[in-house]
């Protein structure tokens, strides 16, 4: 059995340095971009390219700097990287 979980999808066109919002963002199959269980961490983000209607949303679309901090937690090892890095995000606001 092949299971296909979800992402997180644009629901309108999202402009450069707009902020996420659940207005704007749905989660829909297939599961190939950022999971749905970060949905409402993701809210509140700014994101720093212009994003279409029915995109898949990726890390490389938020804030570089919560882009770097992913990537040197990946490099480290540890465990549920994303969370991590959406805890951050949440603080530096």
């Amino acid at each position: 059995m092949i299971y296909v979980r979800r992402s997180i999808f644009s629901k309108k066109d999202i402009k450069k340095g707009e902020k996420l919002t659940k207005k704007n963002l749905w989660s829909i199959r297939p599961g190939t971009g950022i999971p749905s269980r970060f949905y409402d961490k993701l809210i509140g983000l700014k994101v720093n390219t212009n994003i279409k209607s029915g995109q898949l949303l990726k890390l490389t679309q938020l804030n570089k700097k919560i882009w770097n901090f992913y990537f040197l937690q990946a490099h480290e090892g540890n465990g549920d990287i994303l969370g991590q890095y959406l805890k951050f995000a949440k603080r530096k606001k």
